[in-house]
């Protein structure tokens, strides 16, 4: 079964279902990217475990495996009291060392990513951060009411951007998690939002019409 939203679904981070979503998000944007990308790079995982476990993807060069891209899907630790220094820290890290980073919030709560200029109008975010203009971020903003874009992911110049469809890894997901048997739709939506995007949300999930 799909979702009853047409876009990202606000439940799963409501009833405590992000982390086991967070994990599979990232395998599949993985998955998706190795089907795009050139023969001479790779996108492989990466991790670290400190006070909590975090995972990305890294996009390489080969032969040398240099590193060129840094894919974040954001978790509830990174845009909390506890984990958002270090997340900056390594954000500014990777921003020096010369690495494009996307970072892609799919969360309502928590505190958004510091940017230079406000973030426009929106419930989730991608922000890309290339090595050739670290200073300046192209930012992707999107209402819950809206479906998931495709995002470009910055190669190493002057290879063009391959794209990953947020949609269709979303779908995926979403599918294979089982998550329609596992959450209930019927409950009050509990996030910050807006009165009358809480209401739609309420309607689409219980399967209302909101035209």
């Amino acid at each position: 079964m799909r979702s009853p939203f047409p876009g990202m679904d606000p439940y799963l981070e409501d009833q405590g279902r992000w982390p086991d979503f967070h994990a599979s998000t990232i395998t599949y944007c993985r998955d998706a990217l190795s089907d795009c990308l050139p023969d001479d790079y790779v996108a492989q995982m990466g991790e670290a475990v400190d006070e909590v476990r975090d995972t990305w993807i890294e996009i390489r060069r080969l032969p040398d495996e240099r590193l060129v891209t840094a894919i974040e899907v954001l978790s509830p630790t990174n845009k909390g009291s506890s984990g958002l220094t270090e997340y900056l820290n390594k954000r500014h890290r990777l921003r020096t060392q010369g690495v494009n980073l996307v970072e892609i919030d799919l969360l309502i709560a928590g505190r958004r990513l510091p940017m230079a200029k406000p973030l426009p109008p929106g419930h989730f975010f991608t922000i890309i951060s290339r090595a050739s203009k670290s200073e300046i971020g192209d930012v992707y903003a999107w209402s819950i009411q809206r479906p998931l874009p495709k995002i470009p992911i910055p190669l190493e110049d002057p290879d063009p951007d391959v794209f990953l469809d947020l949609a269709e890894v979303f779908a995926l997901v979403y599918q294979r998690g089982r998550y329609a048997r596992l959450i209930h739709y019927d409950r009050p939506l509990d996030l910050p939002l807006h009165p009358q995007d809480k209401e739609w949300a309420e309607l689409v999930a219980r399967g209302k019409d909101t035209s």
